[in-house]
């Protein structure tokens, strides 16, 4: 193949392309006017096809922070504390393996 038979492959396809973009164009005029005809929106049109009409949180609502706050500490034993959270902590296990049970702990 030719660096000229190249470019005339290329040129067609962009062709095509500006009528595939055209006939596109055309059918969402044709979509928004139906839409403002029968006064539908959006939210309707995705109702209608089975998705939510929006993804996301709603609207005013607040992003949370990847990390969280201060969680208050549910077990102490002298200076050693564990909110409950995440994996038993050493001395937590000892103290259990030694018959204490975790309530004991309890704050």
């Amino acid at each position: 193949m030719s660096l000229h038979e190249i470019e005339k492959e290329i040129k067609a396809l962009q062709q095509k392309a500006a009528k595939l973009r055209a006939g596109k164009d055309k059918g969402l005029k044709v979509v928004l006017a139906t839409m403002k005809e029968y006064g539908l929106s959006a939210a309707d049109v995705a109702e209608a096809a089975g998705k939510t009409a929006r993804r996301g949180r709603p609207p005013g609502k607040k992003a949370g922070s990847a990390k969280g706050g201060k969680v208050a500490v549910k077990y102490k034993h002298g200076s050693d504390t564990w909110t409950g959270r995440g994996r038993t902590p050493r001395w937590l296990v000892a103290l259990e393996k030694d018959g204490r049970k975790r309530d004991e702990f309890r704050v």
